[in-house]
This record gives C-alpha cells, structure tokens and sequence, in this order.
C-alpha cells in the first residue's frame, strides 16, 4: 500500500510541480534556443516519467501477487486501480501538453497500453463488486451472466498481457508460479468466491445450488483452456490448476448427489430385524418404503428435468452416470427382496423397473437440450 500511495504522489508532483517549472526553467536557462530547451526538458522529465508508466505497467501483475500480500487483491481492484488510473490519466495528458511523447505512446513505455490494462480491470471490479446486486438468478441453475461477463474481462486481460507474458514469466509467485499466472488465478478465485456466495443465497434448494457450481465452474474450466498456453507455448495457467477445477466440479457433483439422490437410498435401506419380524409386518413396511420412493422420485424427477446442465454432453453424462451407479444397485436390491417378501403380489405395487428407473435418469437436466 505504501509503494501505491508514494506513486501517486509522485505522479502528483510530477504534474502539478516538477513538469510546470522544469519547463520554466529550460526555457530560461536556454532562452532564445528553443529546440536546446526541449531537449533538456525532455531529459529530465521523460526520465522520471517512464519510471512511473514502468511501475504502473509491473504492479498489476506482481505486488499483488506476493504470498504475504494475497489478501490485497479485492482492495486492489477497488480502490488502487481506480486511483492509480486517473493518476496515469493526468501524466499522459500533461506529457502529451508538454510534447514529449508522441501521439499518446512514450519512445519507451507505452501509456495508453498500460491506462487500457488499467481500464479492464477497473471494469472487472465494477462487474464484481457494483453489478453482481443487480444480477437476475439464472435459471435452473445454469450459466449466470456475471461469470460470462467476468471471463471476457479475463480475455481481454490475456489479450492485453499477451505481448509481454515473457517479461512476467519470470518474476517469481507463489510456489515459483509466473505472477501473471497468480493474478490470473486470483481474478478466477474472486469470481467463484462470488458464484458461492449465489449458490446459498440465490437457490432455495441446496441440490440446485451445487448444479449451478457445476454449470458455472465447467465454463470457467472451459474458457481457462484458452488462457493455458498464451505466447509461444508459455504456459499461464498449469496442469495443477485444471485439476482442481475439475476436483471442484467433482466435489459439487457429490453434494449434489448428497443433498437430493442419497437421500433415495436412506428410503431403500433394509431394516436389520427383518429376520425375526413377522412377515406380515415387514411386507407393511417394505410396502411403505416403496410408495414413500415412488412419490420422492417423481418429485425429484419433476423438479430435476427442468434445470440445466452445461451443454457440454460430458458433464451431464458423468452427473447421470453417477446418479445411476449409486441408486440403480440400491433400487434393485430393494426390489429383489420386496418380490421374495410379497412374492406373486410384489408386480402390484412396483411402479419402477430398472429400465424405468434408466429411462426417467436420462431425462434430467431437458433444459440442457
């Protein structure tokens, strides 16, 4: 914090002090001589004013990368970026007035390329922090806008850094992790942070929370292939990252599962004493259990066709695929027994064959079609 606010009363001075009177004074100095007194300007001032763009330029991707820093992040995109912007504003138009530098682009260090990073992720902080309140709940639990939007903004910033990725390779973050590779990682961190905080919020029903983690961590992981390899095979964001993607993809499916399916299983559980009750009364309970499953099925079947998954093939597959091989096994344990219980009668009161079962499973998540 102390490098930033130093920095931006450096620019200060530099604009309201140091320009004004070292022009002045070259003037003076080398009146009569008006291409001698641009040039001594020029020396002293464009000095000083690369070393501002410059560390512009580096602390996007490094003093907020730094392990004892992490926590810097949300209070850089909110209030440094800002101050820091309108700071390099007023240095690009006080050295474009001053004529050292050349339609807006210094000899040395790009102004407006550095005041358009900044622009993004003034954006990206606007997006995060001023918009999200006013976001609709994305239905069924599919892709939420926010998360499109934050991933362009995420473009834009690759785009922007693209050119100068091998500079930033080499300043070292975390776990020896490139720091354009941290701050990559941390803007993703910051949007699934508040995709979080949606899934409890937004969703009423735990089960449809996890499917719109799902749906949007999918997309993040989808886009982030955009972002691996970068510049000449340079790699931004590593294979590490991907997994645990995919790992939280996973972790969500099983809360899904948990929250909504598993609960199925808990209905089809046989009771320990069956052995010794009588048969009349485990045929009852065992009656019971079964109608208890066939309404909490349809009710869940209801509900479940309705919301989405991502229209990749692959994730609704593997969330099916998963549901099958836990409740299918269940179900057909439980029918297994109900027929030896009930016998001749057991047809009258199964509702659901396996096959059933499969078929109504494969009919979840419609709206992803």
């Amino acid at each position: 914090i102390e490098d930033f606010e130093n920095w931006i009363k450096t620019c200060k001075a530099a604009v309201k002090i140091m320009f004004p009177n070292e022009r002045r004074l070259s003037n003076i100095v080398f009146s009569g001589f008006h291409r001698a007194a641009d040039v001594s300007f020029t020396e002293v001032c464009m000095k000083l004013t690369i070393c501002l763009v410059s560390f512009a330029d580096t602390i996007i991707t490094t003093t907020t990368t730094t392990t004892d820093q992490s926590y810097l992040l949300p209070s850089f995109l909110s209030s440094v970026i800002p101050e820091m912007s309108k700071s390099l504003h007023e240095l690009n138009q006080e050295s474009l007035l001053h004529g050292f530098c050349k339609d807006g682009i210094l000899l040395e260090a790009d102004v407006k390329k550095v005041h358009e990073r900044f622009e993004i992720f003034k954006a990206f902080a606007n997006l995060i922090y001023i918009n999200t309140a006013q976001e609709t709940v994305a239905g069924g639990g599919g892709l939420h806008l926010i998360t499109q939007q934050a991933t362009n903004y995420i473009d834009h910033v690759c785009e922007s850094f693209g050119e100068t990725v091998r500079e930033y390779k080499v300043i070292p973050g975390r776990e020896g992790k490139s720091s354009f590779s941290e701050l990559l990682a941390r803007m993703i961190e910051l949007l699934e942070s508040i995709l979080e905080t949606k899934s409890r919020d937004d969703y009423t029903d735990p089960a449809l929370g996890y499917v719109f983690m799902m749906n949007n961590l999918w997309y993040i992981g989808q886009e982030a292939c955009k972002w691996r390899s970068l510049v000449d095979g340079r790699t931004i964001l590593d294979d590490h990252w991907f997994q645990q993607n995919t790992t939280k993809v996973e972790q969500n499916c099983k809360l899904y599962q948990r929250s909504s399916w598993n609960k199925m299983l808990d209905i089809l559980k046989l009771e320990g004493n069956e052995s010794v009750a009588p048969p009349n009364v485990v045929a009852e309970s065992m009656k019971d259990k079964l109608n208890l499953f066939n309404l909490q099925f349809e009710k869940i079947y209801f509900f479940q066709s309705t919301w989405i998954l991502s229209d990749h093939k692959q994730l609704r597959e593997q969330v099916i695929n998963s549901i099958d091989s836990t409740l299918l096994p269940a179900y057909g344990k439980f029918i297994d027994r109900f027929q030896d219980v009930l016998g001749e009668h057991a047809c009258e009161y199964i509702e659901y064959g396996i096959v059933d079962i499969q078929n109504r499973l494969s009919c979840l998540f419609l709206l992803s079609e």
